[in-house]
């Protein structure tokens, strides 16, 4: 792979006065690609582990196998901040962003649109919020909602090709995502402390019409909860000679799909398969989904770190996952083989670490 890349940019602020501050910034990028592959299959004599020969995945281009490509974009932001007092400040902003095309490294001749180039995806944002510090810095609120909307939007599909898997990079038509997140952090007094967020997010296919001419703008996201939140007590103090901090982190997520369903819905709800559109009982789906959905969950973690030798030393002992939680972290799902597996999250695990500063 060989990747040149050449950026031309700059932004700048102008202070209308004391309150007011005005954004812009533009970027020009242009990006040439080249792809040098030998995909192929290696045949092993099982008595030996020996390779016999290896089959090329390019019969009439051979191996190896050259392909290259130049992809270019303009990108910008402009904002507009405003003071509303010397403890929140007001915002808004827009965006556009450029992620350059480029080619699977995984593509083969028997699959054709493995070897097309993937477009580059272009994403314009729309963000406003408040950002404060209030009653002598003890408690700050920051809040923002944005929508996002995203066109070409690169998407990787596996596909089985003579038991083989073969990646597909292409592009979904268009992508709308709206959401909003809450920070809050507050200083109690006492040597307490509590951090607290919360998020919304909610993306939806505008359209998506994939490699196949399938409709599959049903599709849920990949790795994308619509809630989060998480909740941070903390304490720390003198204890002795030394300093003591104590945290406890609850981390919620509600349900997500770790991977792409490998299924599509249509329009009157009938379930497809999602490389070659075939009709599937939702039975089946369920049975594929069963470890690719990471359930509504609390994640709870601890630790307490004390601090000696005037600095030099932490002694923290940590714990991680404490009520043993057993929800899929990470997902694969090829109904075109069969085949889908799960990964769990790590049992509960408890630790210590030691740093020493020189």
């Amino acid at each position: 792979m060989d990747t040149k890349s050449v950026g031309v940019y700059g932004q700048s602020t102008y202070h209308v006065n004391d309150k007011l501050s005005v954004t812009g910034g533009l970027r020009w990028s242009r990006d040439k690609r080249s792809l040098v592959s030998s995909n192929g299959t290696y045949l092993v004599d099982p008595n030996s582990t020996a390779i016999v020969s290896f089959l090329c995945g390019f019969p009439a281009q051979g191996c190896p196998n050259a392909r290259s490509g130049s992809f270019d974009g303009v990108a910008y932001t402009a904002s507009i901040d405003y003071k509303i007092n010397r403890d929140v400040l007001a915002y808004l902003k827009t965006a556009k962003g450029f992620r350059s095309g480029g080619f699977a490294l995984r593509g083969i001749a028997a699959v054709p649109a493995s070897l097309l180039p993937f477009a580059p995806e272009i994403v314009y944002s729309y963000e406003g919020g408040i950002k404060s510090e209030l009653f002598d810095r003890k408690l700050r609120i920051n809040l923002a909602t944005y929508y996002t909307h995203t066109t070409n939007k690169q998407i990787s599909t596996l596909v089985a090709q003579n038991n083989a898997i073969v990646t597909v990079a292409s592009n979904a038509g268009a992508v709308d995502i709206y959401g909003a997140e809450l920070e809050v952090t507050a200083l109690l007094g006492g040597g307490f402390q509590v951090n607290a967020t919360a998020a919304y997010t909610k993306p939806k296919y505008a359209s998506f019409i994939d490699f196949n001419n399938f409709d599959r703008s049903h599709e849920p996201f990949q790795l994308t909860p619509r809630w989060t939140a998480s909740l941070s007590p903390r304490w720390h103090g003198d204890v002795g000679s030394g300093k003591l901090a104590l945290q406890t982190d609850l981390v919620y997520q509600s349900s997500q799909f770790n991977y792409p369903q490998g299924f599509y819905q249509d329009s009157s709800g009938v379930y497809h398969d999602s490389e070659n559109g075939a009709v599937t009982s939702a039975a089946d789906v369920a049975g594929y989904n069963f470890a690719n959905v990471d359930k509504e969950h609390v994640v709870i973690n601890a630790n307490a770190t004390l601090t000696v030798l005037d600095g030099k030393l932490d002694l923290t002992l940590w714990g991680k996952n404490l009520t043993n939680l057993k929800d899929y972290v990470s997902s694969l799902t090829l109904p075109a083989l069969g085949f889908g597996r799960g990964i769990l999250r790590e049992p509960r695990t408890y630790g210590m670490t030691a740093t020493v500063r020189f």
